[in-house]
């Protein structure tokens, strides 16, 4: 009996440590100006190492991946848009909020839980990827998206621990939608 128990404590643990991440609500819109809009929100779920490693004042860095491409391209094809999203969260302990910077801008927003810190990161709104007349109307596109934590960005010592334990394997899996002008 104590060997059952030990086993659904371990199964449970190890369910309740697990890292996620997952688009949702993914849609393509075209804007008044005639350009191609992303809209959409990434359920993001951190393990408690993440999140010990966070609250000790270790920046954690997100990256969004976004690609326009020809439906059926081939790999090596280069893409007709490409974006590359990068956001550091970090939790600042003097002030007790966490703050969330994107790289690519560099606005810095604040927020005061770690849940609204993590809805924030995982919004796109209004994002504008491609001016509809640089489109050929009579092919079909893909915009795929993609998103991970960048163990590269970790601080050197953390990097080795982060490449072998899953707690830092944090990925979303790869959402591809379709359209034709």
């Amino acid at each position: 009996m104590q060997r059952l128990l030990s086993f659904v404590l371990v199964i449970f643990l190890a369910c309740a440590s697990h890292a996620d991440m997952a688009y949702e609500n993914v849609t393509l819109t075209v804007s008044d100006d005639q350009r191609l809009m992303l809209n959409g929100s990434m359920k993001i779920t951190l393990s408690p190492a993440v999140i010990e490693a966070l609250q000790n004042g270790v920046p954690i860095t997100f990256e969004k991946h976004i690609q326009v491409r020809e439906q059926g391209a081939w790999v090596w094809t280069k893409d007709i848009a490409e974006y590359r999203m990068r956001s550091v969260l970090r939790y600042r302990l003097l002030e007790k909020v966490y703050e969330l910077k994107r790289l690519d801008s560099g606005s810095v927003t604040k927020r005061a839980t770690l849940a609204a810190a993590l809805t924030q990161l995982g919004e796109i709104q209004s994002m504008p990827l491609i001016e509809v007349a640089k489109l050929n109307k009579s092919e079909a596109y893909n915009v795929e998206l993609d998103a991970k934590l960048d163990i590269e960005a970790l601080p050197l010592p953390l990097r080795p621990k982060a490449y072998i334990s899953s707690d830092w394997s944090l990925s979303a899996e790869t959402v591809v939608q379709g359209f034709k002008p």
